[in-house]
């Protein structure tokens, strides 16, 4: 008596079905891209649809594109905004029972990392505190500001854009500029919602204490700095995911 082979049946995002077909078909439409991580499949014998990405067989060569999806997704400037609206970060990201993300599992940053970030984070606040300077040379030769006021004035801007840099950055994309350029991001040690009064004390214990990270990292393995300690955060590693389906 022969053995009759399992076949399947797909269904693409426009409802549009392909099939019957058995497994190594499947395999070979998938590796076109005839089928995505987001078509349906399922048994000609059951009637339930499931996920093309939940097929086991099939897992290896989508889930690639659900990740680079969901990566796009929380990149994407509008929806960290809507996500911030409340200035919170999601700790896990659960796509579906099979795939989850969470920030535990990113390493720790690297000490030249926190170094070369440091560097292109303190060339910005000079930049500013330049132009800062500018403006206020201007508004004392036009005669709008008297001499002596305008020391405090230009003294108050400073440090109002170097907290609003550090604390707005951080709050809305969980990493400043610097850290963005060389892929690191701050987050809490257990992993839950990152809130923007934890940011604003993080940057005003940077201020005296940042530039002791350095020498403070060569001899911890975590290369954790005194504000990350006190407000309970770590810089983490942030992970690229390739394109390519694994």
């Amino acid at each position: 008596m022969t053995q009759t082979k399992k076949t399947y049946l797909a269904q693409n995002e426009a409802g549009e079905e392909f099939g019957p077909a058995d497994q190594d078909t499947l395999i070979r439409w998938a590796q076109e891209g005839k089928i995505n991580a987001f078509c349906k499949v399922r048994a000609t014998l059951i009637p339930k649809w499931d996920q093309a990405v939940n097929v086991p067989f099939l897992k290896p060569l989508l889930i690639g594109q659900l990740e680079e999806k969901l990566r796009k997704k929380h990149d994407s400037f509008l929806v960290r905004i809507k996500k911030r609206a409340t200035l919170c970060a999601e700790d896990v990201v659960a796509t579906n029972t099979l795939v989850k993300l969470k920030l535990e599992t990113f390493n720790n940053a690297s000490l030249p990392h926190r170094f070369m970030a440091g560097l292109i984070d303190a060339g910005i606040i000079v930049a500013g505190a330049i132009l800062i300077y500018l403006c206020f040379a201007l508004l004392f030769y036009l005669g709008l500001v008297g001499p002596g006021k305008i020391f405090y004035f230009g003294f108050v801007i400073f440090w109002l854009w170097l907290l609003l840099y550090f604390t707005l950055t951080i709050s809305l994309g969980v990493q400043t500029v610097g850290q963005r350029f060389w892929g690191i991001f701050l987050v809490r040690l257990d992993g839950r919602p990152f809130w923007m009064g934890r940011a604003f004390f993080f940057t005003l214990f940077l201020i005296p204490f940042g530039w002791l990270t350095v020498p403070i990292g060569m001899f911890k393995s975590s290369y954790r700095g005194i504000p990350e300690k006190i407000t309970y955060t770590r810089m983490a590693k942030m992970k690229l995911l390739s394109k390519k389906p694994r």
